[in-house]
């Protein structure tokens, strides 16, 4: 079984840090952690971790405070590990 409780920890930090700066780029990150955190079909579900790890740009264009930026960075390697985890042993929902 897969384990989302880190990548989703990671993406509800970044979107609180984002909505204390008022950045707006909070929503696009609590849709992400909700969508991870609910979704069963595995296609999907990798599609919205491919779509969340290819995001970096974000962070320059919602112009990200450094501390926000070194969220994001840790939301990218937990979603990577996650996508890593499917890719090499399936999507078991826990």
């Amino acid at each position: 079984m897969i384990d989302k409780s880190k990548t989703i920890e990671a993406i509800k930090k970044l979107e609180m840090a984002l909505r204390s700066s008022g950045n707006k780029a909070a929503d696009f990150f609590g849709n992400m952690a909700t969508t991870i955190n609910t979704e069963t079909d595995s296609t999907k579900l990798q599609e919205c971790l491919e779509q969340l790890c290819s995001s970096g740009a974000i962070t320059q264009y919602s112009n990200f405070l450094y501390s926000e930026d070194v969220l994001f960075d840790a939301v990218y390697e937990e979603a990577k590990k996650l996508l890593q985890s499917i890719w090499e042993n399936g999507f078991h929902q826990n």
